[in-house]
């Protein structure tokens, strides 16, 4: 494995990890995650800086990206219902994870992911192997069908 591959793999992770911290973020602030998962990804902030090649959000904090995030819904009249229950914030983290990890190894951008995979399967997913990211990563793909490096 060659520098460039590793710097890659490395690059992906973070961006990963990245969005995971945003969508946990969004849970600790109490946010139901279901509607805030679907704005998110359809957003112009995640289609514009965390689909693309590089954008310096892709290595920032949670809380810097959600007030640009916050700043949009805002400005476009999107409301965020609250969940009294709140969501697990591990479970959380691992969809923001996963998504953006599929989105970068299939191609797809998020507003056709969260189409074909719904917050409520990738909730599931989690209870079913949260522990293994990567065969998680597989299952899904493999499931939905979806074409991957």
């Amino acid at each position: 494995m060659s520098l460039l591959d590793n710097m890659r793999k490395h690059r992906v992770y973070a961006t990963a990890n990245t969005q995971g911290h945003i969508f946990e973020y969004a849970s600790e602030l109490g946010l139901d995650m279901e509607t805030f998962t679907t704005e998110y990804m359809t957003s112009d902030f995640c289609n514009l800086e965390m689909d693309s090649d590089y954008s310096p959000f892709q290595n920032e904090l949670d809380v810097p990206c959600m007030e640009v995030i916050s700043n949009e819904f805002r400005t476009k009249g999107i409301k965020i219902p609250v969940d009294a229950q709140k969501s697990y914030r591990y479970c959380a983290y691992y969809i923001g994870f996963v998504y953006r990890y599929l989105q970068v190894l299939s191609g797809l951008s998020s507003k056709e992911l969260v189409l074909r995979i719904p917050y409520e399967k990738m909730r599931l997913q989690y209870f079913f192997d949260h522990y293994e990211y990567v065969d998680a990563i597989k299952t899904i793909c493999n499931y939905e069908g979806i074409q991957y490096e």
